[in-house]
C-alpha cells in the first residue's frame, strides 16, 4: 500500500510541476507579445526564456535554480544591458551587505538615498549620473530587488513571478536604463549643483573636471549661491572671488567654520590686516583671524589675547604667536601663559619666549618642566627656549655665564640644558679679573 501512495505522490508531484512550467511558459509568452520580444523554448537541459532588446536595450527574461538534490530553489530573472558607466555599481543597503561593502560605499549627499544604497564606481561619472530624480527611481528599484554591477540591471525573485509582477520590473528597469545610460559629463554636473541640495551640489562642484563649464558655473555661484558653495569655487576663481567671499564672512547666519575659512581665503588673496582685526571675538573665527596678524606682525592688545586664551584653550598657539609681536614686552604675558594647565597652551609659550623672551623666563621655563612625568613635547620646547634665550644673551653679554646662578663657579643654566638633553658636559670655567 506505501508503494500506491508513494507513486501516486511522485505522479501528483510530476503533475505540479508540468503545470507550473506550462503556466510559466505562457507568462513568458505573454511577456514577449507585449514588449515584441521573443521567445525560445529552452527544452529539457535549457530554461524557457525571452529576449531581444528595449529602447536599443538588450534585455533577457527567464529563470534559474539555485541549491542541490531535492532543495533546489527556483528563481525568476529579468536582466539589462545598457550602456552605463564602467564600474558602477548600485545594490539596496542591508545589515551583512553594509558590511561587506564599507570601505567602498560612494557618499553622495542625500541621507536618505545613502541609508537605502551601496553606491561603487569612479566618483565623477557617479555622482554626474545620480541627480535627484535618478536617485529616486534607483532607491525604488534596489527596494524591489533590482541590482545595478558588471554592466548589467537584474532583477530576481523567488519562484516564478506573475505576468504583473514580471511587466513591472520590466517597466522600472527600463526607465532606470534610460536613465544610467545619460552622459555623466560636466554639463550633467553643472545641473546638480544648480538644482540639488546643498550636500550633492557640494560634492558635485568639488569633482567638476576643469574647463569653460566649471569656470561659467564658478562665476556663477560667487554672484548669487549658497555661501558653501561660494567657498568651493572661490579657490579657483582667485582674487575676483573676494566680495562673494566677504559676505560669506559678514554673514552672521553662517557657521562659525564657514566664515573662519571665509577669513583664511581672504587673508591669502587680500590685505585682510582690519578684517582680522575685526574679527577678535568669536574664538573660531579669533584664530583665523591671529594666522593673519601674526603674519603681517601686527600688534594686539594682550588684554584682547588673554581674554581669547580663556575663552578656549584651542586658540592660544595662535595667539600667542601674535604676542611676539610685542617683543620683550610680552615677556610678563607670556610666563603667566606657561602656568597654563593644558601642556599645549605652555608649550606654545614656551616657543614664544624662545623668540623673545630675557634670562628672566629660564626659571620659569625649568620649574614648568619639573618632575617625572612633563609631557615630552612640552619639555623639548622649554629646553630649546632656554637655549635660545642664553645664546642670546651671551651674544650680547660676553658669555653663558651670564646667567650662572651666583659667581661661585656653579653650572650655568645652558649647561644644565645640555646635562637635561644627555650632551656631553661642556666644561666653563668662572674666573674673577684677578686670576691668571
Amino acid at each position: 500500500m506505501s508503494i500506491v501512495f508513494g507513486i501516486l505522490a511522485l505522479f501528483v508531484v510530476i503533475a505540479l510541476a508540468v503545470h507550473s512550467s506550462g503556466k510559466w511558459k505562457g507568462t513568458l509568452s505573454s511577456v514577449a507579445a507585449r514588449y515584441d520580444l521573443q521567445m525560445t523554448n529552452g527544452g529539457l537541459l535549457r530554461a524557457d526564456s525571452v529576449h531581444g532588446a528595449l529602447d536599443g536595450v538588450p534585455i533577457t527574461v527567464d529563470s534559474f535554480s539555485r541549491g542541490s538534490g531535492d532543495s533546489r530553489t527556483t528563481y525568476s530573472r529579468i536582466r539589462m544591458t545598457p550602456r552605463m558607466t564602467e564600474g558602477l555599481g548600485l545594490k539596496r543597503e542591508g545589515a551583512f551587505l553594509g558590511q561587506l561593502f564599507k570601505g567602498e560605499d560612494l557618499v553622495i549627499g542625500d541621507p536618505l538615498f545613502d541609508g537605502q544604497v551601496i553606491v561603487r564606481g569612479p566618483q565623477r561619472a557617479v555622482r554626474a549620473l545620480l541627480n535627484q530624480p535618478t536617485r529616486d527611481a534607483v532607491a525604488q528599484s534596489v527596494t524591489n530587488g533590482v541590482a545595478i554591477e558588471n554592466g548589467a540591471i537584474t532583477w530576481t525573485k523567488r519562484g516564478h513571478a506573475s505576468l504583473e509582477a514580471l511587466c513591472g520590473a520590466i517597466d522600472d528597469m527600463r526607465a532606470l536604463a534610460q536613465r544610467l545610460s545619460q552622459p555623466a559629463d560636466a554639463a550633467a554636473l553643472a545641473e546638480i549643483v544648480r538644482n540639488d541640495m546643498l550636500e550633492v551640489a557640494l560634492e558635485a562642484l568639488r569633482v567638476m573636471p576643469a574647463g569653460a563649464i566649471r569656470d561659467a558655473l564658478d562665476a556663477e555661484i560667487i554672484e548669487s549661491r549658497d555661501d558653501d558653495l561660494v567657498m568651493t569655487a572661490a579657490p579657483r576663481v582667485g582674487a575676483a572671488a573676494a566680495p562673494g567671499v566677504l559676505a560669506v564672512l559678514e554673514n552672521p547666519r553662517n557657521s562659525d567654520g564657514l566664515r573662519a575659512r571665509a577669513l583664511t581665503w581672504l587673508g591669502e588673496h587680500t590685505d585682510a590686516v582690519a578684517l582680522a582685526q575685526q574679527h577678535l571675538i568669536r574664538p573660531r573665527i579669533a584664530e583665523a583671524a591671529l594666522t593673519i596678524l601674526a603674519r603681517a606682525q601686527a600688534i594686539v592688545p594682550l588684554d584682547t589675547l588673554g581674554r581669547l586664551i580663556k575663552a578656549d584653550a584651542e586658540v592660544a598657539p595662535a595667539a600667542l604667536r601674535v604676542a611676539r609681536n610685542h617683543g620683550v614686552d610680552a615677556e610678563a604675558f607670556l610666563i603667566d601663559a606657561l602656568e597654563h594647565a593644558d601642556d599645549d597652551v605652555a608649550r606654545a609659550a614656551a616657543d614664544s619666549l624662545g623668540l623673545v623672551g630675557t634670562p628672566a623666563a629660564v626659571m620659569p621655563l625649568r620649574t614648568r618642566i619639573k618632575g617625572r612625568f612633563v609631557n615630552g613635547a612640552l619639555k623639548s620646547a622649554a629646553l630649546a627656549a632656554i637655549e635660545t634665550i642664553q645664546g642670546r644673551v651671551g651674544a650680547i653679554g660676553g658669555g653663558l655665564s651670564v646667567v650662572a646662578e651666583s659667581a661661585t663657579g656653579r653650572l650655568s643654566e645652558a649647561r644644565r640644558v645640555s646635562e637635561d638633553r644627555g650632551d656631553a658636559p661642556t666644561h666653563h670655567t668662572h674666573q674673577s679679573e684677578g686670576d691668571g
